[in-house]
């Protein structure tokens, strides 16, 4: 394996789950008029989806048996066409009403910069890529800093938008506004070149590295920087875990709680650096 050099993209975001929801509607207040305004707004929500719930296999509903609540999941065909970035996306039927949603960032990137540009096809059949969710520097060669950062100021504002398009498919006149966003997971990721059909020869030297001594400090050094730069808790889970085949393994390690690092393939000539954090924001 010769390496001549290593050509490095620029740190994305890629999937965050996130949802939206309308403030808590709540039945107690001084003004009697806004009381019964309440009472009556929120009989008539839950009047309209006691009729989803006749049916539950029609409209796709489901039990969420640890949150004990109901909820739609919604067709991708009510939405993909116009939202190709968004996906898993699930309507709540009690109050506040929230929609959860899966916002891939990269493929918004993508679609922004050339809806219908061609796939640069460098990757093994083994290794599952979505076509329009993969960027490199042969797809993108002007990283523009500034439309990456304009396009994610606009992801609260698209998501919200999008919660009161879906609420409308059920509740054709429902007025409350959704503007309470909460995020709980989101992934980071950074992918290195490696050199023409390098990156299964580079991914083994990595899991040498990964559990070598060296691997060891260098992780703790991570666990450190999370735990001291955003006041995370110390990792519960120590193990290194690696899946997949001998041609495509996938390295995760945890580095603090709710903070953790994949290391895989993306394509034959890219190795991938995926971190995810879990928590609420």
């Amino acid at each position: 394996m010769k390496i001549n050099e290593i050509i490095e993209r620029p740190l994305l975001m890629d999937r965050i789950q996130l949802s939206c929801s309308i403030p808590y509607i709540i039945s107690i207040d001084r003004n009697k008029r806004e009381i019964t305004k309440n009472k009556d707004e929120l009989s008539y929500y839950q009047s309209i989806f006691s009729e989803y719930l006749k049916d539950k296999k029609e409209f796709g509903i489901y039990y969420d048996r640890a949150k004990r609540q109901y909820y739609i999941e919604v067709p991708e065909s009510d939405y993909k066409k116009d939202f190709p970035y968004i996906s898993h996306v699930r309507l709540r039927l009690d109050n506040p009403y929230t929609i959860t949603i899966e916002f891939n960032f990269i493929r918004f990137l993508k679609y922004t910069i050339e809806p219908n540009s061609a796939y640069n096809k460098d990757y093994d059949l083994s290794i599952r890529v979505a076509d329009d969710n993969y960027i490199d520097d042969k797809i993108w060669s002007n990283w523009d800093s500034y439309l990456i950062k304009n396009l994610a100021l606009q992801i609260p504002d698209i998501c919200k938008w999008f919660s009161e398009k879906i609420i409308k498919l059920y509740i054709e006149d429902f007025s409350r506004k959704y503007n309470v966003l909460t995020v709980k997971q989101i992934e980071f990721n950074k992918d290195y070149n490696v050199g023409h059909h390098n990156s299964a020869d580079v991914l083994h030297e990595l899991m040498k590295f990964i559990i070598s001594s060296s691997g060891v400090e260098w992780i703790n050094y991570l666990s450190g920087h999370a735990i001291s730069v955003y006041k995370a808790k110390k990792k519960d889970n120590t193990a290194r875990q690696f899946y997949g085949d001998h041609f495509n393994p996938t390295l995760k390690f945890f580095v603090a709680k709710g903070f953790y690092f994949k290391i895989y393939r993306k394509t034959t000539d890219h190795i991938r650096f995926e971190l995810t954090i879990s928590m609420r924001h």
